[in-house]
């Protein structure tokens, strides 16, 4: 500290002076990585939960320091280490976490060096009248670009599962048609067609016939409402939404008992509506096909996880055939929960009747 300070040089070179800020910088890297991982276990929320989270935010503040070193000394060239953003950007994206977030930790990043910087260069007397400027400027290029690129690789997954979401959802509109509708139309056209020739020799036969088939398009129209619906569904209120289900339900006899636990403001609103669309189908499978009187429909809701439970005292899934992927909309409902990363279980209970169960994994968000 008693040393005289260094003189700046004229001329293309660097200023001594930014060359000696560099290497107190690199110096004093691991003393900042510590000070930044207290800062952010004291900013609470995501990153005072992960400790991976953590490791990968210090590695960002390591190689900003690096770049900012390399700057000020003169050497200039592709910032290196790049990797890591991108590993932050789609961690970040796979796990939900919001992008304020990662800025807030990007803001304590910046306080902790930038201090550091401040109470340096006033205690060193080698840096004696040294301007800061450019150390900020370059120290926050370096910054941005990192947490741009990071930010980019975030945008980039998320539109990749959204793009393979719509195509999934696409797919499941497309099996629903043909399994619900196009087989119906096929079965009625052929039956259409035998009715002509039954309709002399065998008259009433053939009434029937076209009963038969007048209800089965009846279905299939049934079925594609259902699927407008769905594609029209947007549930702002889970637990409204379910006893409104309920309620329509009761008309059919069934006497559906809805339970919400937790906070929906955990639940994104696109999960919210396939969370419902889910437990609709399960609901409605009760009262159609297992002539159920009583339905119980429970929902909770923590910071990690959404768990729901549809238990049915109708028929039952036989022994020697457990619910098939393709049974009264199963399939569906299955590929529902894995578009929300989740899972879904169809399985006898004790005494009879169906239980429904839905677990989907949520983010832990800021201060939960």
């Amino acid at each position: 500290m008693g040393a005289e300070p260094v003189a700046a040089e004229s001329g293309p070179g660097p200023d001594p002076r930014d060359v000696l800020f560099a290497a107190l910088l690199r110096e004093s890297c691991g003393e900042l990585a510590g000070e930044f991982g207290r800062a952010l276990l004291e900013l609470g929320g995501f990153f005072a939960s992960s400790a991976e989270a953590r490791r990968q935010a210090q590695g960002q503040l390591e190689r900003a320091v690096g770049d900012t070193a390399d700057a000020l000394s003169g050497r200039r060239g592709e910032p290196p280490g790049m990797e890591l953003s991108w590993e932050i950007g789609m961690d970040r994206a796979r796990q939900r976490i919001p992008q304020a977030e990662s800025l807030a930790a990007a803001g304590v990043l910046h306080r902790t060096v930038a201090g550091w910087a401040l109470a340096r260069a006033e205690a060193d007397e080698r840096l004696r009248g040294y301007s800061l400027n450019r150390f900020l400027a370059e120290f926050g290029d370096a910054l941005i670009r990192r947490v741009a690129e990071a930010h980019t690789w975030y945008a980039g997954h998320l539109l990749n599962e959204i793009h393979h979401a719509h195509r999934a959802e696409r797919a499941r509109i497309a099996r629903d048609l043909h399994d619900q509708v196009g087989h119906a139309v096929v079965e009625a056209r052929l039956g259409f067609a035998a009715c002509r020739a039954l309709r002399e020799a065998d008259p009433e036969r053939a009434e029937r016939e076209l009963a038969r088939l007048g209800g089965l398009l009846d279905a299939a129209l049934a079925a594609v409402h259902t699927m407008i619906g769905d594609l029209r569904t947007e549930v702002a209120d889970l637990g409204r939404a379910l006893k409104a289900l309920a309620a329509d339900a009761s008309r059919s006899g069934a006497a559906v008992n809805v339970e919400v636990n937790g906070d929906e403001g955990l639940l994104p609103p696109q999960a919210r509506t396939e969370v419902f669309l889910i437990l609709r189908e399960a609901v409605l499978n009760a009262v159609r096909h297992a002539a159920a009187a009583a339905i119980s429909v429970v929902v909770d809701v923590a910071p990690s996880q959404l768990s729901a439970v549809v238990d049915d005292d109708g028929r039952g899934i036989g022994p020697e055939r457990p619910a098939a992927p393709g049974g009264h909309g199963i399939a569906g409902m299955r590929e529902r929960a894995a578009l929300l990363d989740g899972g879904l279980t169809v399985a006898r209970r004790r005494g009879g009747g169906t239980r429904v169960t839905l677990l989907v994994p949520l983010a832990v968000r800021a201060g939960e």
